[in-house]
């Protein structure tokens, strides 16, 4: 069982985290107003206020959606899962990396068997 120290640093991580969290959002609801990313916004309330008025950043985040490969979701993914796990960042994304390049050999192997 873990002592209160450490249930309290815990928290502490938590709480800042999620300050964090938040300052994140804000900065991408304020990257996607800059750049009229409401006008494409599937949140109706984003189009009529012209600017995102989601917590979330939707705005911002279909766009960035919509813009990205699905190598590049796989990939960042994968380095986000792994953040957020503790993993630090650069070892984070050259797992991450490691990983998506395994599973492509995989793929390839996959297909190979197939039209042998």
């Amino acid at each position: 069982m873990p002592d209160d120290s450490q249930s309290g640093a815990a928290a502490q991580r938590a709480a800042e985290y999620e300050i964090h969290r938040a300052h994140h959002e804000c900065v991408l609801r304020g990257m996607g107003d800059r750049a009229g990313l409401w006008a494409y916004c599937p949140a109706a309330g984003c189009r009529r206020r012209r600017a995102c008025s989601r917590d979330d950043a939707l705005c911002y985040r279909t766009a960035v959606s919509a813009l990205m490969t699905d190598e590049d979701r796989a990939f960042y993914g994968a380095a986000f899962a792994l953040m957020g796990r503790g993993v630090p960042r650069q070892q984070a994304f050259a797992q991450a990396r490691d990983a998506i390049v395994a599973q492509e050999r995989a793929l390839r192997e996959i297909g190979a068997g197939l039209t042998s």
